[in-house]
């Protein structure tokens, strides 16, 4: 079982489908299903599939109104559930102090794209693009 369907099976009560969607779009929550965007690489799959999950928890209506203060709330909410569920923070320090040289290698052990990485270490409050 790999990363995607273990986590999949953690939550019975939802129903996923993975489908093409625009580049634009990495996932999609309505209710209890979540659409992921099958055109998107494993480790960008993984990381819209725990953003989506965010949204399952944390968020409430249609959002899509971004320009809506409130619909924004709810997205960097549904994002930071998401980041911190994906990367936890006692495991990116553990990475950070201990065996690895540079961003690269900790992105590649955590299994994220670096561009996620620096995102996410922002998010906790990492110097920039530096975990």
């Amino acid at each position: 079982m790999n990363d995607i369907e273990e986590l999949i099976s953690q939550y019975p009560e939802l129903q996923f489908e993975f489908e093409p969607m625009p580049s634009t779009l990495g996932g999609l929550a309505l209710g209890t299903q979540i659409t992921i965007n099958s055109n998107k690489s494993h480790e960008e799959q993984l990381q819209w599939l725990y953003e989506e999950l965010g949204h399952a928890f944390t968020s409430t209506g249609e959002i899509t109104h971004y320009h809506v203060e409130r619909n924004m709330v709810q997205e960097k909410r549904a994002r930071v559930w998401g980041m911190t569920h994906h990367v936890p923070l006692g495991k990116l320090k553990e990475l950070s102090t201990e065996r690895v040289d540079d961003d690269y290698e900790i992105a590649d052990e955590l299994g994220v794209k670096v561009d996620y990485l620096h995102d996410v270490g922002t998010m906790y409050g990492f110097k920039f693009k530096s975990i």
